[in-house]
């Protein structure tokens, strides 16, 4: 989870991403996360090793989104949190392989308060991801670029949904 970490921290840091330690998120799971705030864009970006085994990874990460955003700085309508979640745990395969767990994963609709853009769904035991984007990304594609060239530096092999 380390080396994960690390590649995907020294992608993000070229795009100005820094780094934060939020123990309370620890409680769900999140092992890492960095944000971008300009005057324009507030980006978020999660890793995830779960406390408990993730059956659908819709239901896992839409809750998880409303525990993030409850502990980072937005404007409801104004500055909205752009939530990339990167989930890493072993058989994860085999979850993203159901369709019914993927179905509702990323929000087709601002709620002005946090859309989540994207997931990164890492099996660590089989060493590949899965990686499931929204359309139309013209800022955040890039981010979302920089976290897959992490996860591949990092030893796993997959793709993209968009």
């Amino acid at each position: 989870m380390t080396s994960l970490a690390g590649e995907i921290d020294r992608r993000l840091d070229v795009h100005g991403f820094r780094h934060q330690l939020k123990p309370r998120l620890a409680e769900s799971g999140v092992v890492s996360n960095w944000q971008l705030r300009t005057w324009n864009i507030n980006r978020v970006v999660v890793l995830v090793d779960p406390v408990s085994p993730v059956n659908d990874l819709a239901r896992f990460c839409q809750q998880l989104k409303w525990t993030v955003v409850r502990h980072t700085f937005f404007i409801p309508a104004f500055y909205e949190v752009g939530l990339q979640i990167v989930i890493a745990a072993d058989g994860l395969k085999y979850v993203w392989e159901r369709p019914s767990s993927t179905n509702g994963l990323l929000d087709r609709v601002s709620n002005q308060i946090v859309v989540l853009q994207s997931v990164f769904a890492v099996d660590t035991a089989h060493q590949k991801y899965r990686a499931i984007r929204t359309w139309g990304q013209v800022v955040t594609g890039r981010f979302q670029d920089a976290i897959e060239d992490g996860i591949c530096s990092a030893g796993y092999q997959g793709g993209s949904d968009s």
